[in-house]
Protein backbone atom coordinates (compact mmCIF):
# COMPACT_ATOMS: atom_id res chain seq x y z
CA UNK A 1 0.00 0.00 0.00
CA UNK A 2 2.64 2.48 1.02
CA UNK A 3 5.36 0.99 -1.26
CA UNK A 4 7.83 1.55 1.58
CA UNK A 5 8.97 -1.15 3.97
CA UNK A 6 8.89 -0.32 7.65
CA UNK A 7 11.83 -1.39 9.80
CA UNK A 8 12.82 -1.12 13.44
CA UNK A 9 14.71 2.00 12.44
CA UNK A 10 11.54 3.67 11.15
CA UNK A 11 10.70 6.81 13.10
CA UNK A 12 7.50 7.33 15.02
CA UNK A 13 6.37 9.82 12.37
CA UNK A 14 6.95 7.26 9.61
CA UNK A 15 4.97 4.65 11.52
CA UNK A 16 2.19 7.14 12.19
CA UNK A 17 2.00 8.18 8.54
CA UNK A 18 1.80 4.53 7.47
CA UNK A 19 -0.97 3.65 9.92
CA UNK A 20 -2.97 6.75 9.02
CA UNK A 21 -2.70 5.70 5.35
CA UNK A 22 -4.02 2.26 6.32
CA UNK A 23 -6.97 3.85 8.15
CA UNK A 24 -7.86 6.05 5.18
CA UNK A 25 -7.62 3.08 2.82
CA UNK A 26 -9.97 1.03 5.00
CA UNK A 27 -12.44 3.89 5.42
CA UNK A 28 -12.50 4.90 1.75
CA UNK A 29 -12.64 1.48 0.08
CA UNK A 30 -13.67 -0.86 2.92
CA UNK A 31 -10.57 -2.87 2.01
CA UNK A 32 -10.55 -6.13 3.96
CA UNK A 33 -6.81 -6.83 3.69
CA UNK A 34 -5.11 -3.41 3.49
CA UNK A 35 -1.60 -4.29 4.74
CA UNK A 36 1.03 -5.82 2.47
CA UNK A 37 3.29 -8.20 4.37
CA UNK A 38 6.27 -6.94 2.32
CA UNK A 39 5.88 -3.53 3.95
CA UNK A 40 5.86 -4.69 7.58
CA UNK A 41 7.72 -8.00 8.02
CA UNK A 42 11.11 -6.25 8.69
CA UNK A 43 9.63 -4.86 11.92
CA UNK A 44 9.91 -8.33 13.49
CA UNK A 45 11.54 -10.87 11.21
CA UNK A 46 15.02 -11.15 9.69
CA UNK A 47 13.77 -12.61 6.40
CA UNK A 48 10.44 -12.58 4.56
CA UNK A 49 10.45 -16.39 4.42
CA UNK A 50 10.44 -16.51 8.22
CA UNK A 51 7.45 -14.15 8.34
CA UNK A 52 5.51 -16.15 5.74
CA UNK A 53 6.25 -19.43 7.52
CA UNK A 54 5.12 -17.97 10.85
CA UNK A 55 1.95 -16.60 9.27
CA UNK A 56 0.73 -19.71 7.46
CA UNK A 57 1.73 -22.10 10.24
CA UNK A 58 -0.09 -20.15 12.95
CA UNK A 59 -3.39 -21.91 13.64
CA UNK A 60 -4.90 -18.61 14.83
CA UNK A 61 -4.76 -17.15 11.31
CA UNK A 62 -6.96 -18.46 8.51
CA UNK A 63 -6.45 -17.71 4.83
CA UNK A 64 -9.21 -15.55 3.29
CA UNK A 65 -10.31 -14.50 6.79
CA UNK A 66 -7.15 -13.11 8.40
CA UNK A 67 -4.93 -12.86 5.34
CA UNK A 68 -5.08 -13.21 1.60
CA UNK A 69 -2.54 -14.75 -0.78
CA UNK A 70 -2.22 -13.18 -4.22
CA UNK A 71 -0.46 -15.71 -6.41
CA UNK A 72 1.41 -14.32 -9.40
CA UNK A 73 1.45 -16.37 -12.56
CA UNK A 74 4.16 -14.36 -14.27
CA UNK A 75 7.79 -15.27 -13.73
CA UNK A 76 9.83 -13.41 -11.18
CA UNK A 77 11.74 -10.66 -13.09
CA UNK A 78 14.82 -11.49 -11.01
CA UNK A 79 14.59 -15.12 -11.99
CA UNK A 80 13.53 -18.13 -9.99
CA UNK A 81 10.07 -19.16 -8.92
CA UNK A 82 7.06 -16.76 -9.03
CA UNK A 83 6.47 -14.91 -5.76
CA UNK A 84 3.28 -14.59 -3.73
CA UNK A 85 1.98 -11.41 -2.16
CA UNK A 86 0.47 -11.68 1.29
CA UNK A 87 -2.16 -9.11 2.33
CA UNK A 88 -3.09 -8.91 6.03
CA UNK A 89 -6.23 -7.75 7.76
CA UNK A 90 -5.68 -5.05 10.38
CA UNK A 91 -6.51 -7.45 13.23
CA UNK A 92 -4.07 -10.04 11.85
CA UNK A 93 -1.34 -7.39 11.55
CA UNK A 94 -2.03 -6.20 15.10
CA UNK A 95 -1.53 -9.62 16.69
CA UNK A 96 1.01 -11.00 14.20
CA UNK A 97 3.42 -8.06 14.13
CA UNK A 98 2.40 -4.85 15.90
CA UNK A 99 2.06 -6.34 19.40
CA UNK A 100 5.51 -7.95 19.18
CA UNK A 101 7.26 -4.57 19.16
CA UNK A 102 6.10 -2.22 21.89
CA UNK A 103 7.03 1.12 20.23
CA UNK A 104 5.32 0.01 17.01
CA UNK A 105 2.18 -1.12 18.84
CA UNK A 106 1.98 2.16 20.78
CA UNK A 107 1.93 4.16 17.55
CA UNK A 108 -0.51 1.69 15.97
CA UNK A 109 -2.81 1.86 18.99
CA UNK A 110 -2.76 5.66 19.12
CA UNK A 111 -3.50 6.02 15.42
CA UNK A 112 -5.66 3.07 14.40
CA UNK A 113 -7.71 2.70 17.58
CA UNK A 114 -8.32 6.45 17.65
CA UNK A 115 -9.50 6.30 14.04
CA UNK A 116 -11.96 3.55 14.91
CA UNK A 117 -13.40 5.86 17.57
CA UNK A 118 -13.65 8.73 15.08
CA UNK A 119 -10.96 10.75 16.84
CA UNK A 120 -8.70 11.40 13.85
CA UNK A 121 -9.00 14.75 12.15
CA UNK A 122 -11.62 14.48 9.38
CA UNK A 123 -10.64 14.90 5.76
CA UNK A 124 -11.56 18.27 4.16
CA UNK A 125 -14.92 18.16 2.41
CA UNK A 126 -15.15 18.52 -1.34
CA UNK A 127 -17.24 21.35 -2.80
CA UNK A 128 -20.12 18.97 -3.53
CA UNK A 129 -19.95 17.62 0.04
CA UNK A 130 -19.90 21.17 1.41
CA UNK A 131 -22.98 21.99 -0.69
CA UNK A 132 -24.73 18.85 0.56
CA UNK A 133 -23.91 19.73 4.18
CA UNK A 134 -25.24 23.26 3.64
CA UNK A 135 -28.48 21.86 2.21
CA UNK A 136 -28.78 19.50 5.20
CA UNK A 137 -28.35 22.41 7.60
CA UNK A 138 -31.01 24.45 5.75
CA UNK A 139 -33.39 21.47 5.89
CA UNK A 140 -32.72 21.12 9.60
CA UNK A 141 -33.42 24.81 10.20
CA UNK A 142 -36.61 24.59 8.11
CA UNK A 143 -37.76 21.57 10.10
CA UNK A 144 -37.10 23.37 13.37
CA UNK A 145 -39.13 26.34 12.10
CA UNK A 146 -42.03 24.06 11.16
CA UNK A 147 -41.92 22.44 14.61
CA UNK A 148 -41.86 25.88 16.26
CA UNK A 149 -44.86 27.06 14.25
CA UNK A 150 -46.71 23.83 15.07
CA UNK A 151 -46.01 24.35 18.76
CA UNK A 152 -47.31 27.93 18.55
CA UNK A 153 -50.51 26.64 16.92
CA UNK A 154 -50.88 24.08 19.71
CA UNK A 155 -50.32 26.77 22.37
CA UNK A 156 -52.96 29.01 20.77
CA UNK A 157 -55.37 26.07 20.71
CA UNK A 158 -54.64 25.36 24.40
CA UNK A 159 -55.25 29.03 25.26
CA UNK A 160 -58.58 29.00 23.42
CA UNK A 161 -59.60 25.84 25.27
CA UNK A 162 -58.64 27.43 28.58
CA UNK A 163 -60.67 30.54 27.71
CA UNK A 164 -63.66 28.32 26.93
CA UNK A 165 -63.32 26.59 30.32
CA UNK A 166 -63.14 29.95 32.09
CA UNK A 167 -66.18 31.12 30.14
CA UNK A 168 -68.02 27.96 31.13
CA UNK A 169 -67.21 28.55 34.81
CA UNK A 170 -68.48 32.10 34.48
CA UNK A 171 -71.68 30.69 33.00
CA UNK A 172 -72.37 28.26 35.86
CA UNK A 173 -71.08 30.14 38.92
CA UNK A 174 -72.50 33.46 40.11
CA UNK A 175 -70.48 35.88 42.28
CA UNK A 176 -73.09 35.46 45.06
CA UNK A 177 -72.38 31.74 45.29
CA UNK A 178 -75.33 30.57 43.20
CA UNK A 179 -74.54 27.74 40.80
CA UNK A 180 -76.26 25.79 38.05
CA UNK A 181 -77.12 22.13 38.43
CA UNK A 182 -74.60 21.07 35.77
CA UNK A 183 -71.93 23.31 37.27
CA UNK A 184 -72.43 21.72 40.69
CA UNK A 185 -72.30 18.24 39.16
CA UNK A 186 -69.06 19.02 37.27
CA UNK A 187 -67.33 20.41 40.35
CA UNK A 188 -68.22 17.31 42.36
CA UNK A 189 -67.41 14.96 39.46
CA UNK A 190 -70.96 13.67 39.23
CA UNK A 191 -71.85 12.34 35.80
CA UNK A 192 -75.48 13.24 35.12
CA UNK A 193 -77.44 13.55 31.92
CA UNK A 194 -79.76 16.34 30.78
CA UNK A 195 -82.88 14.50 32.05
CA UNK A 196 -81.47 14.09 35.57
CA UNK A 197 -80.31 17.71 35.57
CA UNK A 198 -83.82 18.90 34.71
CA UNK A 199 -85.30 16.76 37.53
CA UNK A 200 -82.83 18.13 40.09
CA UNK A 201 -83.53 21.64 38.80
CA UNK A 202 -87.25 21.24 39.51
CA UNK A 203 -86.45 19.98 43.02
CA UNK A 204 -84.14 22.96 43.56
CA UNK A 205 -86.82 25.39 42.34
CA UNK A 206 -89.30 23.97 44.86
CA UNK A 207 -86.62 24.26 47.57
CA UNK A 208 -86.10 27.93 46.73
CA UNK A 209 -89.85 28.57 46.69
CA UNK A 210 -90.19 27.13 50.20
CA UNK A 211 -87.33 29.33 51.38
CA UNK A 212 -88.61 32.44 49.60
CA UNK A 213 -85.50 32.58 47.40
CA UNK A 214 -85.70 33.43 43.72
CA UNK A 215 -83.39 31.42 41.41
CA UNK A 216 -81.28 33.60 39.14
CA UNK A 217 -80.70 33.02 35.46
CA UNK A 218 -77.29 33.20 33.81
CA UNK A 219 -76.28 33.03 30.14
CA UNK A 220 -75.32 29.66 28.73
CA UNK A 221 -73.64 28.98 25.38
CA UNK A 222 -75.86 25.97 24.66
CA UNK A 223 -79.20 26.69 26.30
CA UNK A 224 -79.15 30.48 26.18
CA UNK A 225 -79.90 30.73 29.89
CA UNK A 226 -80.07 28.40 32.92
CA UNK A 227 -81.21 28.80 36.51
CA UNK A 228 -78.70 29.00 39.33
CA UNK A 229 -79.45 28.05 42.92
CA UNK A 230 -77.85 28.53 46.33
CA UNK A 231 -75.18 25.96 47.17
CA UNK A 232 -77.24 24.80 50.17
CA UNK A 233 -80.18 24.07 47.89
CA UNK A 234 -78.01 22.08 45.51
CA UNK A 235 -76.49 20.02 48.32
CA UNK A 236 -79.96 19.17 49.64
CA UNK A 237 -81.42 18.40 46.19
CA UNK A 238 -78.52 16.23 45.02
CA UNK A 239 -78.65 14.35 48.33
CA UNK A 240 -82.39 13.80 47.84
CA UNK A 241 -81.87 12.65 44.23
CA UNK A 242 -78.81 10.51 45.09
CA UNK A 243 -79.50 9.34 48.68
CA UNK A 244 -76.44 7.06 48.74
CA UNK A 245 -74.04 9.85 47.76
CA UNK A 246 -72.07 11.73 50.42
CA UNK A 247 -71.31 15.23 49.11
CA UNK A 248 -70.15 16.87 52.32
Amino acid sequence: MANTALTLQSSGEELKAYFEAVCKSVDSSKEEFPINLDEVWPLVYGRKEEAVRALISNVQFIESIDYQVLRKNAENPLGGRPTNTYQLSTSCFEFFIARKVRPVFEVYRQVFHAARKGELAPKPLTKSQQTLEAVKQLCKIAQQQVELEQRQIEMESEQKLLAQKVSHIEEVVKPNGFMSVMGFANIHRINIGEKAANSIGRIASKWCKRKGIKPEKVRHSRFGGVNTYPMEALYDCFTEFYPDMNLK
